[in-house]
C-alpha cells in the first residue's frame, strides 16, 4: 500500500470523472507537475479538483464536467525514498550515490523505499553501497535515554578527552552492531591513544638530530639496510595493503586493530627496541644510524597518511614536524601499495 490518509503529505495526483475513471493521461500529470513548481504540493488540497485540471478540459466520461480529487496522500516513505532525486540529480552530483548511510532500522525503511522509486524512475537502485550501523548502549548495554539520565554526551567527551579519543573510539568497534560507550570505555580508548603519540613522538624525536637538524629522506637515504630494517619495511607493507583494503571496505575496526597491532607489537616491542642503541649511541652521521633512520621515516610516513582519516587532529599536528610539503596533511595521498615477500616473514 503507498497511500496514507493523512491531512498532510505529499499528495496522490488523481483526479477521477464522474464514473470514478480515474485521469492517467502524461500530459495531466505534467500539468500538475508545474503546478507544483510553481505553487508547492499545497496546491493541491487548496484548488478544486476542475481548477487543478488545464482550463477548458473535457472528458466524456464526465458529461456534466464534474471532477473529484483523490485526497489520500502518499506514504511519508516516499518523501525520503524520492530524495535521490532532489539531492542528486537536481544539484547535478551524478546518480546513482557511492553510498548510503543510516541506522540498521532503515532496511525496512528508507533503503527499502528508495530502491523501488530509484528504479521506476531511473532504472536501477539510487545507490551503489548501503552501511548500516548500530545504537549507542551504555556500559550495561542499556539503550540510551534522557529520561534513564545514561546518555554519554559527544560534546562532553570532547571537552574532556578530545575529538580524536571520540573518533578513535568509533573506529575500533564494530558499528554494525549495537555499541557500548562509557567514561570507563573511553579511559581505554585514551590509553591506546596514549600508545600512538608516544609511538608517534619516539619517531619524530629521532629524525631530529638537534643542531644537526632534522633527517633528510633525500639526503640521507642509504644505499643498503640490513635485513631486520627489511622485515619492518616489509610488515609495514602488509600493514599498508591491509588497512587500505579495510578502508575500502568500510571496515573501521579492521583499520584501527591492525595499525595498533603493528605499532605496539611488530614496532616498538620488536623494532624500535632494538633500534634503540644504535640512535643512542651510534654517532650521528653513521650509515648504521642513517639505515634505522630511513626506516623511521618511511614508517612515519606511512602511519601519519594512513591515521589521518581516524586521528585528523592529531596527525595534523604530527604532520607539522616532518618539514611538511603541502598545507595540511589531509592534502596526502594514502601510501603506495607494494607487494610484501612472505618469504622474508618466514625466514
Amino acid at each position: 500500500c503507498i497511500s496514507r490518509q493523512r491531512v498532510w503529505g505529499v499528495p496522490l495526483p488523481i483526479i477521477y470523472c464522474e464514473d470514478e475513471t480515474p485521469l492517467l493521461e502524461q500530459e495531466l500529470f505534467d500539468h500538475y507537475e508545474g503546478l507544483f513548481r510553481k505553487y508547492g504540493s499545497n496546491v493541491w488540497f487548496e484548488r478544486e479538483a476542475k481548477d487543478l485540471l488545464p482550463e477548458g478540459y473535457k472528458n466524456p466520461h464526465s458529461p456534466n464536467g464534474l471532477f473529484r480529487k483523490e485526497t489520500d496522500i502518499m506514504d511519508v516513505w516516499f518523501d525520503s525514498g524520492s530524495s535521490h532525486t532532489g539531492v542528486l540529480i537536481a544539484r547535478g552530483y551524478g546518480y546513482p550515490a557511492d553510498l548510503y548511510l543510516e541506522g540498521s532500522d532503515q532496511y525496512r525503511g528508507w533503503f527499502n523505499s528508495s530502491i523501488p522509486i530509484g528504479v521506476a524512475a531511473h532504472k536501477r537502485s539510487p545507490y551503489k553501497i548501503l552501511v548500516s550501523h548500530g545504537f549507542a548502549l551504555d556500559n550495561k548495554g542499556i539503550k540510551q535515554s534522557k529520561s534513564l539520565g545514561n546518555v554519554v554526551d559527544p560534546q562532553k567527551v570532547c571537552t574532556v578527552y578530545g575529538a580524536d579519543i571520540l573518533r578513535l573510539w568509533s573506529a575500533s568497534i564494530d558499528y554494525q552492531a549495537d555499541m557500548r560507550i562509557s567514561d570507563e570505555i573511553l579511559k581505554h580508548v585514551a590509553e591506546s591513544y596514549r600508545k600512538i603519540r608516544n609511538t608517534l613522538r619516539f619517531l619524530i624525536a629521532n629524525l631530529s638530530d638537534g643542531a644537526y637538524g632534522r633527517y633528510n629522506e633525500i639526503e640521507n637515504r642509504p644505499d643498503s639496510l640490513e635485513v631486520i630494517d627489511e622485515l619492518i619495511l616489509n610488515k609495514l607493507q602488509t600493514v599498508i595493503n591491509n588497512v587500505i583494503k579495510a578502508y575500502d571496505d568500510y571496515d573501521f575496526n579492521s583499520v584501527s586493530s591492525e595499525l595498533l597491532n603493528f605499532m605496539s607489537v611488530d614496532l616498538s616491542s620488536f623494532y624500535l627496541d632494538i633500534a634503540k642503541d644504535i640512535l643512542y649511541c651510534d654517532h650521528y652521521d653513521s650509515l648504521r644510524r642513517r639505515q634505522v633512520q630511513s626506516v623511521l621515516y618511511q614508517v612515519l610516513d606511512s602511519l601519519v597518511r594512513l591515521l589521518t582519516p581516524i586521528l585528523p587532529f592529531t596527525m595534523e599536528e604530527v604532520y607539522s614536524f616532518m618539514e611538511p610539503k603541502e598545507e595540511s596533511v589531509q592534502l596526502l595521498d594514502m601510501p603506495k601499495a607494494k607487494e610484501s615477500n612472505a618469504q622474508l616473514s618466514r625466514d
